[in-house]
């Protein structure tokens, strides 16, 4: 017999250096923690210098606790407790003060039990700034509003360096003083006079910002600034004048919802049914510096794009109500190159609007809008997304093995089992499951000789080895591990060369005795054992199995006798080439998943209620991994409730 150490620790002597099973571009940040986010959705967002998050919308609930309308988050998404503000309704936008004030502007009548219409400011902690004082602040409407209903509200506001705040949208008055769509307040409120806007849009205003030459970029449904023709787009001079040299024209029944300019003094406008050419479609387009249309870019949409950022490389991300650019699936986000042309670097499924996107350092993204599912997980309201490239890429040998952290079909993370360190060349992984009553799943392994070990893990570092006390004979191949009659202890799974499948019945790493499975029925060549859980609720595992062609059948088991049988999908094949990797509480569900691999890298499960397909998703946003990767089994490393994924690196 071979000693332990040569057994279990034997290195290989190949490195294969870094590498990392995952191939998607960009993911959900793990390190962004929103729980289930908000019950509404989220208009607006921004971070402040020190990371931490500001969302305001719809909402009056973030992961289980009041917050109306606004909300802070820690920079891992966590509710920041120490803010709390009390608008009475819904806040559209927010810009932050170098001072760390943030002044919101929205449909609210009230902050904190005192009138304030449209617009306020408030204290770092979400207090109300009483020191900002708008009076009457801004009532009236230029047209029906957004809800259905005669409410005025503000859209977007913006700061001047000066201190002083710019705001368009749905009003007529500011305290008192008739102006139409666009104002400009001081620091402390009160109506600047000498921003002369004249009789101001002739209906709503949807963006504005303050451009680093403090001229006012403002977009919306208007056709008219302060008596002259500017059609859904303007730009207005310190004064309040309009910029007489920037003309563009998008034609009737259009709206631009959001624009930026270019380093370059190019614009870039997108919204809703951009006519260029008499054509109606979803565009996004750029702009030369006098607002004639750049032939040379475009792109389209099939539906309104809500928001255009630009990143430090100058791609440009766009965000909305979409499902399709340039005729190609983008699920509400997307990323062009500068040309125009579709990067393929952000592809999410997003099951609902975008209302926000922001371009953070490091190529992270982080949006806001009114979804409930981002690539099978369910996150409403806000979610941030870091390049896959970022996470952490084990280190491992030939044969190591790694893990993925998940939350459903989603990775939060990865890591290395035993520091990506494989047994000696010859030993075949067999699974996981308790061996020695501390709660932590260890690794099977058998040998080239037919001979067990098992490694004793903390998680996923390597504890101890040991070899098994009985040696199975000449033929025994381990085929899985399971706790047949519901004892507490892991038992494990032989196939004979004739298809008869035995078990040993384990006291820990203790042998008891071996028994037949179905007293002796032999199972057919084309059929294999991949997993054994609890299906049926009776606290013994049933088995899982596929067949060379593809089905998957659960034996439902009392013990080592078959109770029962059923055929999944009605019998019907996965679908070729598709293997049964694994099977475990993926979604934290309470029933047991499974869990397949094909051999082009990408990953699906069924989520199970049962032995009933509940759902089929594919994982990790339908992105595939890298060649080399296999999935060997599902085990809960960090005890979260989901099961996360065992891979092994063959190299082949």
């Amino acid at each position: 017999m071979k000693t332990k150490s040569c057994i279990l620790l034997t290195l290989l002597v190949a490195l294969f250096g870094f590498l990392n099973p995952l191939s998607a571009e960009i993911v959900l940040d793990p390190t962004f923690n929103a729980g289930t986010g908000t019950d509404a959705f989220v208009e607006s967002c921004l971070v402040q210098p020190d990371g931490k998050v500001l969302i305001c919308g719809g909402f009056t609930n973030f992961n289980g606790v009041a917050r109306n309308y606004i909300a802070r988050l820690n920079a891992n998404g966590t509710l920041d407790t120490t803010f709390n503000a009390f608008p009475s309704y819904w806040v559209r936008h927010m810009a932050l003060q170098p001072n760390g004030k943030i002044m919101i502007g929205g449909f609210f009548k009230s902050v904190g039990g005192q009138s304030r219409n449209l617009i306020a400011r408030l204290n770092a902690d979400g207090s109300l700034d009483t020191t900002f004082n708008p009076g009457a602040g801004a009532i009236g409407t230029l047209g029906t509003s957004i809800t259905g209903n005669p409410d005025p509200f503000i859209f977007q506001l913006a700061l001047q360096p000066d201190g002083k705040v710019v705001f368009t949208g749905n009003f007529t008055n500011y305290n008192g003083v008739t102006i139409n769509g666009i104002a400009r307040v001081n620091a402390n409120g009160s109506l600047d006079t000498t921003f002369n806007v004249g009789s101001g849009l002739n209906t709503w205003g949807r963006s504005i910002q303050v451009l680093p030459n403090n001229q006012i970029l403002v977009t919306g449904w208007f056709d008219n600034y302060n008596n002259s023709s500017h059609d859904r787009m303007v730009l207005i001079n310190p004064n309040g004048s309009p910029d007489s040299s920037f003309h563009p024209f998008f034609g009737d029944r259009t709206s631009v919802y959001t624009a930026i300019k270019l380093p370059n003094g190019q614009y870039i406008a997108a919204g809703h049914s951009l006519n260029f050419d008499n054509l109606f479609t979803e565009e996004i387009r750029r702009l030369n510096a006098d607002g004639s249309v750049d032939t040379s870019f475009q792109g389209r949409a099939n539906e309104k794009i809500q928001s255009v950022r630009l990143q430090a490389n100058g791609k440009i991300l766009i965000a909305g109500e979409f499902s399709q650019v340039d005729g190609v699936n983008r699920q509400r986000l997307a990323l062009l190159n500068p040309d125009g042309t579709l990067d393929d670097s952000v592809n999410e499924s997003i099951d609902n609007f975008l209302w926000m996107v922001i371009p953070l350092a490091g190529d992270r993204i982080l949006v806001s809008g009114g979804f409930n599912n981002i690539n099978n997980r369910h996150i409403s309201g806000v979610a941030r997304f870091v390049p896959a490239a970022s996470l952490p890429k084990p280190q491992i040998h030939l044969n190591g093995l790694a893990t993925w952290y998940m939350n459903g079909a989603e990775m939060t993370g990865s890591g290395l089992v035993n520091n990506g360190l494989p047994i000696a060349a010859g030993w075949r992984y067999v699974g996981m499951r308790e061996f020695n009553g501390d709660g932590q799943s260890d690794i099977l392994w058998q040998g080239p000789s037919g001979q067990l070990a098992v490694w004793t893990m903390n998680g996923v570092d390597f504890s101890s080895g040991s070899v098994l006390q009985k040696i199975p004979v000449a033929g025994h191949r381990a085929t899985g591990l399971a706790d047949l009659n519901g004892d507490g202890q892991t038992d494990i799974l032989f196939r004979w060369p004739d298809g008869r499948i035995s078990v040993w019945l384990m006291n820990g790493g203790t042998f008891v005795s071996e028994v037949m499975l179905n007293g002796g029925v032999t199972i057919g060549t084309n059929w294999q054992i991949v997993g054994a859980r609890d299906f049926n609720g009776d606290n013994k595992d049933d088995l899982v199995l596929q067949s060379t062609a593809g089905q998957v059948a659960i034996w439902s088991m009392d013990g080592t006798v078959k109770t029962g049988a059923v055929l999944l999908n009605d019998g019907k094949t996965v679908g070729a080439g598709w293997r049964l990797a694994g099977v475990g509480d993926l979604n934290g569900a309470g029933s047991n998943d499974l869990i397949f691999q094909h051999p082009s890298g990408y990953v699906i499960a069924w989520f199970m209620e049962g032995t009933t397909i509940a759902n089929r998703v594919t994982l990790i946003g339908g992105k595939p991994i890298a060649a080399g990767w296999h999935i060997v089994g599902l085990n809960d490393f960090n005890k979260d409730g989901h099961a996360d994924i065992v891979w092994q690196y063959t190299g082949f």
